[in-house]
């Protein structure tokens, strides 16, 4: 006859697991507010600079 495994005998693995999640939450959250301001400055920056679409030529000024 197979051996009969208990419920409970999946859940350390599930435990160790569950304690990841507030630290991978925390780093979420961290990388979130640091797009945000970056954004944000990239927003209020004013002059941006634009780089010529790829395969194209610029010879001289174009103004």
């Amino acid at each position: 006859m197979a051996e009969v495994r208990p419920f409970s005998a999946g859940m350390p693995s599930f435990r160790s697991a569950s304690r990841k999640v507030p630290g991978f939450i925390a780093r979420l959250a961290a990388q979130h507010e640091e797009i945000v301001r970056l954004r944000e400055a990239a927003a209020g920056a004013g002059r941006v600079s634009r780089l010529p679409a790829p395969g194209t030529t610029v010879i001289g000024t174009c103004g």
